[in-house]
């Protein structure tokens, strides 16, 4: 059998590539049928990156300098062109749609009515959305290892509760329940003609 080689780039939050989906078809298949390569992480790269001076290694510092030296005078964006999840979820239109389903028969026959009132009362809608997505200095947490954020944010520095993230979640829910209720019904309906229902084999 011939062997497969995924070429991967860089996992991130911008980036669709999915370490973990790659890593169990790598497990289910074998490491002799598929091998997953990260070309940033190539020898040529590497040794390229070894020769560049410290400050060009951090912050896309060979990038800018590049571009800046082949481009007009145009000052990169400070912000994401795209609005983050934690502002988007605070629009004037997001909470009125939240609010419309939360309101409706799905989500209270779902969700007590305790906790629908009080994520009703508790959301609240901004003018203009965040497009940052926090407010932190990002040189500071950059100095911060990771683990030592992970345990500050999980015994000192607790978020407080956000009303707004927690009924896009019982939106998401109720709309679910919602869906799979009529998918069900549908599906029971067209099955009743014959003994397995429609498209199944067994």
């Amino acid at each position: 059998m011939a062997k497969v080689v995924l070429i991967c780039p860089k996992p991130g939050a911008a980036n669709p590539y999915d370490a973990a989906a790659v890593d169990r078809l790598a497990r289910r298949l074998g490491p002799d049928i598929i091998t997953p390569l990260n070309p940033l992480v190539s020898r040529r790269v590497v040794e390229q990156v070894r020769k560049l001076p410290d400050r060009f290694r951090d912050n896309k510092n060979l990038f800018i300098d590049l571009v800046r030296s082949i481009s007009p005078p145009i000052e990169f964006a400070r912000y994401n062109a795209i609005g983050h999840a934690y502002g988007v979820r605070k629009t004037r239109e997001i909470v009125d749609e939240m609010s419309r389903e939360l309101n409706g028969p799905d989500a209270r026959e779902l969700l007590s009515d305790r906790l629908i009132d009080l994520l009703l009362a508790g959301m609240e809608a901004a003018s203009v959305a965040r497009t940052t997505e926090d407010k932190e200095p990002r040189s500071l947490k950059a100095l911060v290892p990771w683990r030592i954020r992970r345990w500050l944010r999980a015994t000192i520095m607790k978020a407080p509760v956000d009303w707004n993230t927690l009924a896009s979640r019982a939106y998401l829910a109720s709309r679910m329940s919602a869906v799979l209720t009529e998918d069900a019904a549908l599906f029971a309906n067209a099955g009743r003609g014959s003994a397995h229902g429609p498209g199944v084999d067994v």
